[in-house]
């Protein structure tokens, strides 16, 4: 079974590199032939906006700092240039050693579109792949390029707001029937409460309680209506997420803030 993986990576950021080779590695390890998809989110200088939509629409002054963001990075390389060759080769290099990338780069959502993938499951996440005030297009992670009806599922994928606007929540309600929605059982995670996705809010007077009861159970990492790695028909059971391995019920040392 192949599996094509879309979330956010290429942005210069140590979490969001981390997160997309730990899925790709756990996938891997789980007998499948999973790959990332190499699409230059819009936050990388390189991306191209061409004919780009937003999904859902955001203030001006949200659109600014949008607009503003790129330019401010590509000026800040222009005085640490050094400094940035360098960190862009460790992360290039970390990628070659530990993750697997398609070899093509996809720069655009139009690419997207006109790639012709052939995966048999598209799986989407995690990080906070529809947190539409980033100001830039969802459709790569609702994956809207997608026309062969492919198998499609959602892992661990966020939005980082406590709080979604009514066109925001009419977007994804119009598309949950298009995606396998699983809650995954971690304290830290961001959740909308859109249709069964559960609002998770680090503010909220009661997270801390929550955060710790959770941490005082084992956390199941829940993939969705996958097959079977020997080429079997997709299954729903729980065959695949017994597969995975349970954290420890040890609480965690750490203080919610």
């Amino acid at each position: 079974m192949k599996i094509g993986i879309f979330t956010i990576l290429n942005v210069n950021n140590y979490g969001a590199e981390l997160q997309c080779c730990a899925l790709y590695r756990k996938l891997h390890k789980m007998g499948y032939d999973a790959e990332v998809v190499n699409y230059l989110f819009g936050i990388n200088p390189g991306h191209e906006f061409k004919g780009e939509r937003r999904t859902v629409p955001i203030s001006l002054r949200q659109d600014i700092k949008v607009r503003l963001l790129p330019v401010v990075q590509n000026l800040f390389c222009l005085f640490h240039h050094k400094n940035k060759k360098l960190r862009d080769s460790r992360f290039d290099e970390f990628h070659s050693k530990y993750n697997h990338l398609t070899p093509t780069l996809y720069p655009s959502v139009k690419s997207l579109y006109e790639a012709g993938f052939d995966y048999d499951v598209i799986c989407i996440g995690s990080d906070q792949v529809w947190n539409y005030m980033k100001g830039y297009s969802l459709e790569p992670f609702l994956a809207c390029f997608d026309k062969k009806q492919t198998r499609k599922i959602s892992y661990a994928s966020s939005i980082g707001l406590s709080e979604i606007s009514r066109e925001a929540e009419a977007v994804f309600k119009n598309r949950e029937d298009r995606l396998i929605l699983q809650k995954t059982d971690v304290g830290l995670a961001h959740h909308v409460q859109v249709h069964g996705i559960e609002a998770d809010h680090r503010q909220n007077a009661g997270e801390q309680r929550g955060n710790a009861e959770l941490r005082r159970q084992p956390a199941v990492m829940a993939v969705a209506a996958t097959a079977a790695p020997n080429g079997n028909e997709p299954s729903t059971d729980r065959s695949a997420m017994s597969r995975i391995r349970k954290v420890r019920k040890t609480p965690s040392a750490r203080t919610d803030h």
